[in-house]
């Protein structure tokens, strides 16, 4: 598997993508050491690409008295399992 080789030279954006791409054939219930950092690297880019798109509110602009929560968790919940 291409990713494989990407993972082993340490670019593990790469190795992710491969991976993903390889459909059944990546198996994260085989839980070893590639597996774990393509899945750590994939929560990775998921937070960096939530951060991207919601930035962070200056504290002096938000308001007590809601909460973000319900965003966070809906995100969550769309995702694949």
């Amino acid at each position: 598997m291409l990713s494989k080789v990407y993972y082993q030279l340490q670019e593990y954006n790469e190795a992710m993508v491969f991976a993903l791409g390889a459909g059944k054939y990546f198996d994260i219930e085989n839980a070893e050491e590639y597996e774990e950092t393509i899945v750590a690297k994939c929560v990775d880019t998921y937070i960096s690409l939530c951060a991207l798109h919601n930035p962070p509110k200056p504290a002096s602009s938000i308001d007590r008295t809601s909460s973000d929560f319900g965003d966070i968790s809906s995100m969550l919940m769309a995702l694949p399992m």
